[in-house]
């Protein structure tokens, strides 16, 4: 598949995974193995597939950038969340082997775990219901897409012998998944 888009759009040198999705709050006793399984697709099985199509034209150029968009939930989870939480710990984890496995090439893995950025995310997640996904912003200042973007910008125009392994990108109002100071 790698191959084909290569001949049709050209070399791919850098690949964002920037696909998240998260259904509903709920515990596990209650999780939805379908909407659990849709998370899991969207947040992992498309990275692993969309890099599997890619890398080898990256490997065989000895050059390219794997951006993986991840979550500050990858590394802590919280109650009423845990198929999201765990598909993020599995893009964190993807990078790390897919970094380790790339070592000694020039094709840097750079992952990046946002905190709360405002979005549709929520209201996907809260499926429409807008005064849900508002309170998820409520009182506090949360990221915004371009913020995270500018942090890639950033990583991505550093030297060829630089890579920023992980960034954590949280807003100054969130202290990781479990602390947002709301005004």
């Amino acid at each position: 598949h790698g191959a084909a888009a290569e001949a049709a759009a050209g070399p791919c040198s850098i690949v964002v995974h920037n696909a998240g999705l998260a259904l509903g709050r709920r515990a596990v006793a209650d999780e939805d193995l379908r909407e659990a399984d849709a998370m899991l697709d969207t947040n992992v099985r498309s990275v692993i597939a969309l890099s599997r199509a890619l890398l080898p034209g990256m490997i065989a150029r000895n050059r390219g950038d794997v951006v993986l968009i991840g979550s500050v939930a990858g590394s802590e989870p919280y109650a009423m969340g845990a198929a999201y939480c765990a598909s993020k710990a599995a893009v964190q984890a993807f990078g790390r082997a897919l970094r380790a496995e790339l070592l000694g090439k020039d094709v840097r893995v750079l992952t990046f775990d946002p905190g709360l950025v405002e979005t549709e995310f929520s209201l996907v997640r809260f499926a429409g219901d807008r005064a849900a996904a508002d309170r998820v912003y409520a009182g506090m200042r949360p990221l915004a897409a371009a913020d995270v973007a500018e942090c890639v910008a950033f990583a991505l125009t550093r030297p060829r012998h630089v890579s920023l392994d992980r960034m954590l990108i949280l807003a100054t109002d969130q202290l990781g998944t479990q602390a947002v100071h709301r005004r």
